[in-house]
């Protein structure tokens, strides 16, 4: 899940949510969520991206996406 936070110009910030299983831990799934903000040059590229996130364990009952 991804969510437009704000936007002005050449930048944007979002808001993200995601669930994983972990490979090293198979039947544990983790969700991860954070913001993300980028900035784009005059090409459109971009030149900046900062995130910033969190991991936790949840069981596979709590899970919000499937």
């Amino acid at each position: 899940m991804k969510e437009l936070w704000c936007y002005t110009g050449n930048r944007i910030s979002v808001r993200f949510e995601y669930e994983w299983r972990d490979a090293d831990n198979p039947g544990q799934w983790m969700r991860t969520h954070g913001n993300e903000h980028w900035e784009f040059d005059e090409s459109g590229l971009m030149r900046i991206r900062d995130m910033s996130a969190n991991d936790y364990p949840i069981k596979e009952s709590e899970r919000r996406y499937h």
